[in-house]
């Protein structure tokens, strides 16, 4: 007799997180979360957002993806009837310099150093919990974004 196949919802699984670095264009988690969706594997999909970011992304993402209009993120959840994903303001981490100031920018190799710790001790705080990490993304749209 066949094992008959069992569809399960992302929220039995153990948590897993989708990890995004954004500049000023916060559509990477948008677009990311779509692309794991059309995997077609519940357990493909996250169930929980933090994104890393400047001062000034983490207003853009707050807006664009969080906000009421346009609210990415969660128009699609509800377009592509996907799970409840976690992801709230206290998921956007502002990379701060070593005086603990938010960056507006990455500009230096300084700052940029200041992002990657933020970074490593992100993953390490949630890997140390027992997540699983589901992915590390960073994106830079324009030229005037990349970490020289």
């Amino acid at each position: 007799m066949a094992a008959t196949a069992q569809i399960r919802t992302p929220a039995v699984f153990a948590p897993r997180i989708l990890l995004a670095v954004s500049g000023l264009s916060p559509q990477i988690v948008t677009e990311t979360l779509y692309a794991l969706a059309q995997q077609g594997q519940p357990a493909a999909l996250p169930t929980e957002v933090h994104v890393v970011t400047t001062q000034e992304g983490a207003e853009r993402a707050r807006l664009m993806l969080l906000g009421q209009n346009p609210g990415w993120f969660h128009r699609l959840l509800r377009d592509c009837r996907l799970p409840p994903i976690q992801f709230n303001q206290a998921r956007i981490h502002v990379v701060r310099d070593r005086q603990r100031r938010p960056l507006p920018d990455i500009r230096t190799p300084e700052e940029n150093d200041c992002l990657a710790d933020q970074i490593t001790d992100l993953v390490r705080r949630f890997t140390a919990t027992s997540y699983r990490t589901v992915g590390l993304a960073a994106d830079y749209i324009d030229d005037d974004e990349k970490i020289g």
